[in-house]
């Protein structure tokens, strides 16, 4: 028994030596839990763009665009007499729905012609989708019943039997880009891309921080001493493993459960180069400027382990408060599947997604510089320590 404590007792304290690990053991369960608390605080998804094209621009359909504008889940963003002038706007996510009223929507309902209201749904997210459909429905069934009652009340009916009538228009919906509503098809996709940014951090925590450890950093500098160089050769292996890894995964695993690309696969691929180049200069960052394989690792799973709850993928970014927001846009994953998902599932095109491209661009950009600077300090100290190791 005393065997037994005296090993526990150093367990412990070997343990708590490992400062990274004991905040991740103490601090994460606490932290991640109040992160997803935040992130799903609000429960409900509310105020989803919405589109109206008002052919009919009577006061009858003010009311029927205010009512939809007045219920928690719905904002309407635009209201336009044509649906040629919302073109793409589904495509690109500017917009999760466009409601169409008919052009003698007024007319045709005390005439008791019972015209239809066409509801247009992305299917993209089923979440806004699900979300949407709810108020767009409470709000146009509220609306339908009131004008029955009032149609045929102006008509001599009695209000007694007017109130017994439910229904002064019918409502088409259609869901655009998932129009089955399929879950695989929804999640898959994100879900292999996290996993994809999920190995490559843990590969890329080792990169730097192994030759720091095993004391091989000089041996490299033996062969080259150009920061460059030696950020190029540290990066490439990883960037051409992510990216056969992806290309498997595109044309292999998706189309195996049937998910289709309904967009342009040069659109895809920028989009994949991007995200891999951006998760290898995250990754190489942290293994540069950390010395320990351990610590590197613990650092870059602490930043991919809430990666999709937060990315937006599966609950909008707009029903977040701004600090997760943030957090959120400094992860590449955010970013990729926002532009991924559009062009896959709804074919969307080269200017729906340029500011994703962006966004990537620079999370690749900022930590390669810092990386390259990190590199020449290394160099530097290896020099002052050990000159005779540095080729001349």
């Amino acid at each position: 028994m005393k065997v037994f404590l005296k090993l526990v007792a150093r367990e412990f304290r070997l343990f708590f030596s490992n400062s990274v690990a004991v905040v991740i053991l103490i601090g994460a369960p606490a932290a991640y839990g109040l992160l997803f608390g935040f992130v799903y605080q609000q429960g409900i998804v509310t105020d989803l763009p919405v589109a109206v094209v008002d052919q009919n621009r009577t006061e009858t359909s003010r009311i029927l665009i205010d009512a939809m504008d007045d219920n928690q889940h719905i904002e309407i963003v635009a209201v336009v007499p044509d649906i040629s002038l919302l073109n793409d706007d589904l495509k690109s996510g500017r917009i999760v729905g466009i409601v169409d009223i008919p052009q003698r929507f007024e007319q045709d309902i005390f005439m008791q012609r019972y015209p239809q209201v066409s509801v247009e749904l992305s299917a993209v997210n089923i979440v806004n989708t699900n979300f949407a459909l709810r108020g767009l429905r409470e709000s146009l069934e509220t609306i339908n019943a009131g004008l029955e009652i009032e149609a045929l009340k102006k008509q001599g009916i009695p209000a007694t039997i007017a109130s017994q009538q439910f229904e002064a228009f019918s409502i088409a919906t259609t869901s655009n880009f998932n129009p089955s509503l399929n879950y695989l098809t929804f999640l898959f996709p994100g879900l292999l891309a996290t996993i994809l940014q999920q190995v490559l951090l843990l590969a890329l925590a080792l990169s730097f921080s192994k030759d720091y450890e095993d004391g091989t950093f000089s041996d490299l500098l033996n062969h080259t001493t150009s920061p460059l160089m030696v950020l190029l050769t540290k990066s490439f292996p990883y960037l051409l493993m992510g990216g056969l890894i992806w290309l498997i995964i595109l044309h292999m695993l998706l189309a195996a459960f049937g998910v289709a690309n309904a967009g342009s696969w040069t659109m895809i691929y920028s989009l994949s180069i991007m995200f891999i180049l951006s998760v290898t200069a995250i990754g190489i960052l942290v293994s540069a400027v950390i010395p320990s394989q351990l610590k590197s690792t613990e650092i870059l799973m602490v930043i991919a382990t809430p990666a999709f709850i937060i990315s937006g993928f599966t609950w909008p970014l707009s029903q977040m408060p701004d600090w997760v927001v943030w957090f959120a846009s400094v992860i590449p994953l955010t970013h990729f599947l926002e532009a991924f998902r559009n062009v896959l599932l709804a074919g969307a095109g080269w200017q729906h997604i340029t500011s994703q491209l962006w966004a990537m661009f620079w999370l690749t950009i900022i930590p390669a510089v810092l990386t390259y600077f990190v590199i020449v300090f290394k160099i530097k100290q290896v020099r002052a320590n050990k000159p005779a190791m540095i080729a001349k």
